[in-house]
């Protein structure tokens, strides 16, 4: 992570984020193009790295859970519409800023659709948006008046390497943002495993 322009003062940030543990529940809906509703908690463990002298981490220093939803219509067997809700609840950070603080955070909800075309029984081309509110936070009992409202769009495709390995690359960026670091450009990759 590194600051740049204005805020090029926070500095930057190495190291890993906090591991993520999740059990992903899946089910095929008895609807025509057999549609999917799905149910994922997450649970991140704060090990990564963290220093409370740092503006930025990559580690949090605290719990977080979160509870995912998601509905998957088949419009065929070449598009899809996916819809994903998710709420996130992060326990208290003691050691937070210079001073060791008392961090919270209020729930956290996110809501993503995107438009999914598969080109091949392996590959998958998605483009859509979403849209984060809530996580306002206080620091030693202080309200920060901070909560975010960020709109964001992402083009992402999956391609399966053979049936256990895959391998995805997502682009994207914020569209609108009221509270927070405006994201101008990202780029997201990924290698899943299944076992």
């Amino acid at each position: 992570m590194n600051a740049a322009g204005d805020v090029g003062a926070l500095g930057d940030a190495h190291g890993v984020g906090d591991p993520i543990l999740t059990a992903p529940l899946k089910w095929t809906l008895p609807t025509a193009n057999k549609d999917v509703f799905a149910l994922a908690p997450y649970l991140y463990i704060p090990v990564g790295s963290y220093d409370k002298n740092d503006a930025l981490n990559l580690g949090e220093n605290r719990w977080r859970a979160t509870l995912q939803a998601a509905y998957i219509h088949h419009f065929s067997a070449q598009w899809a519409l996916d819809t994903v809700a998710d709420v996130s609840w992060v326990s208290t950070n003691h050691d937070y800023g210079a001073s060791s603080a008392k961090l919270e955070e209020n729930t956290r909800y996110e809501y993503q659709a995107a438009v999914r075309y598969n080109w091949t029984p392996s590959t998958t081309f998605a483009l859509g948006g979403g849209y984060v509110t809530g996580a306002a936070t206080s620091v030693d009992g202080v309200d920060q008046h901070d909560g975010v409202s960020t709109s964001y769009a992402r083009f992402t495709v999956t391609h399966f390497i053979d049936p256990t390995l895959q391998v995805q690359a997502q682009l994207g960026r914020d569209i609108e943002v009221e509270q927070g670091f405006r994201e101008g450009a990202r780029l997201n990759l990924r290698v899943l495993k299944v076992f």
